[in-house]
């Protein structure tokens, strides 16, 4: 089995150019590979997704959502603020661009093959928001693009991924807030969403089989609030998720660790490699956040890889995202 052995030698090796964008049509490439795909379980299969999939135009003129900045609740963009009091001026900008991970709205990102969707809510004003520090588009907004997107390609699955980052003025969603997201997705999305009523395990379940059903939406979260027939919980169905890093060498460590350990455990169920940046507020410094760190060698590293390599859902930054899309579909698309 692979090891990550003379990492630093890789770096200078590695090819420094690769396309920032596809030519390829990847709307429907898990209904055009039905017969590939049919006997695979959705942990079996390389998928493509993005980090806060719904961190498009943002700006510092938006409101701020309140549950992010709460001690019980804080994020880390929240945390960020708070290095030396605040952002210094020659970073506010690049702070910004970097709460920005996406390039594209919810309807481009699944078009262009994305199918794990990452989502941070914000519950403000009585109104279901998402943010990424600031107030983003209205969550209703959100449903509307993935379920015109399976208007269009009504074979694809998509996975939607809230994780516990559901917020309200009070702090991480409670059960009251946590009902009304339920029925806001039920009423939403209807029979698209796949439920433990009509299947049981879904880590088990074959996508043929998925494709039997009339459920296209998988919605995942550690919140134990949400937890209900159409929220699955995370924790069961997701057995490895790594922790994103910062600088390009912690990520190529990351992913080789996180296949090393996929391939000596034998995991069956799904797993979360991420691609993007976390930023440290206790160990980064604001004038940091506009660095770039060689992103690009990461998708170099991933195609050292044999493609038999137990590589689950990347996640990504929007500027990488039509990489790990090709790089996923790399057996289909050749």
């Amino acid at each position: 089995m692979p090891k990550l052995i003379n990492i630093t030698s890789l770096l200078v090796t590695m090819g420094l150019l690769f396309g920032c964008s596809s030519t390829q049509d990847n709307s429907r490439w898990m209904s055009q590979n039905k017969s590939a795909l049919g006997n695979k379980t959705l942990g079996q299969i390389t998928i493509p997704g993005s980090h806060f999939a719904n961190a498009y135009e943002l700006n510092s003129s938006l409101p701020i959502c309140k549950g992010e900045t709460l001690a019980s609740s804080q994020t880390t963009n929240a945390k960020i603020i708070m290095l030396n009091g605040h952002v210094v001026e020659s970073s506010a900008d690049e702070f910004v661009t970097y709460l920005n991970t996406q390039d594209e709205n919810i309807y481009q990102q699944l078009n262009s093959g994305i199918r794990y969707l990452e989502i941070q809510v914000c519950l403000q004003d009585n109104v279901f928001y998402t943010s990424n520090y600031f107030i983003g588009d209205n969550l209703n907004n959100i449903i509307t693009q993935i379920n015109h997107f399976l208007n269009e390609n009504p074979d694809e699955i998509v996975l939607l991924d809230l994780d516990n980052n559901v917020r309200d003025e009070t702090g991480f969603l409670g059960n009251h807030g946590a009902k009304q997201l339920n029925a806001l997705f039920t009423q939403s999305f209807k029979d698209r969403l796949i439920t433990k009523t009509e299947i049981n395990d879904i880590h088990k379940q074959q996508l043929k089989q998925i494709w039997q059903t009339k459920g296209r939406v998988l919605i995942i979260s550690s919140n134990t609030a949400l937890i209900s027939d159409s929220i699955w919980d995370k924790n069961s169905l997701v057995g490895l998720d790594a922790t994103p890093r910062w600088t390009t060498i912690k990520k190529l460590t990351n992913i080789q660790i996180a296949v090393d350990e996929l391939q000596e455990s034998n995991i069956t169920y799904m797993s979360i490699i991420p691609i993007y940046s976390r930023f440290d507020p206790e160990r980064n410094t604001p004038q940091e956040i506009g660095n770039n760190f060689n992103n690009h060698l990461i998708v170099d590293y991933l195609y050292t890889f044999p493609e038999s390599t137990p590589l689950n859902i990347l996640v990504s930054e929007g500027q990488f995202n039509y990489d790990i899309v090709k790089f996923s579909l790399r057996g289909f698309n050749n």
